[in-house]
């Protein structure tokens, strides 16, 4: 990527843009579906679920105990194919609300 932008005007600048489309890459690759199969998040995890039910698709905030997900707004039991944790920036801080 860097050799990707001119020499000119500044190397620091090319630095930076180089640093952010790292990070950037780094963060999506990070926060894509994760399978059941192959993993399962840290029990009292919030996270996003991916399944299906008699509507079609489902995406929906959940939060996993341990053994099982339930819905952010329902309590419900759900059997997701997919999840993923939630990003950082949404997760609230009690510190800084």
């Amino acid at each position: 990527m860097i050799k990707a932008i001119p020499e000119q005007p500044w190397p620091k600048v090319r630095q930076y843009i180089a640093d952010a489309f790292i990070a950037g890459a780094q963060y999506a690759l990070s926060h894509q579906w994760i399978s059941v199969e192959d993993d399962l998040p840290e029990s009292n995890t919030d996270c996003i679920i991916y399944t299906h039910d008699d509507m079609g698709s489902v995406k929906m905030f959940a939060w996993f105990d341990g053994e099982n997900f339930h819905g952010e707004q329902d309590d419900e039991i759900y059997h997701p194919e997919f999840w993923m944790p939630l990003s950082t920036l949404m997760q609230s801080d009690p510190s800084n609300p």
